[in-house]
């Protein structure tokens, strides 16, 4: 069942999950689904050289 919020917007939940993209090497490369949040097989969040570490 999918459910709205207060503000009438479809937030993540296991009805309708939110998949979280990147792009890795040119492509858009699933990574991970919320909720819960879990992996795609062997896929990864790579840190883009941008980001401070």
């Amino acid at each position: 069942m999918i459910k709205w919020d207060k503000d009438n917007v479809l937030r993540a939940q296991e009805a309708a999950p939110v998949v979280h993209y990147q792009v890795q090497n040119g492509e858009l490369m699933a990574i991970y689904t919320d909720p819960p949040t879990k992996a795609y097989r062997d896929t990864k969040f790579i840190v883009p050289r941008w980001i401070k570490q």
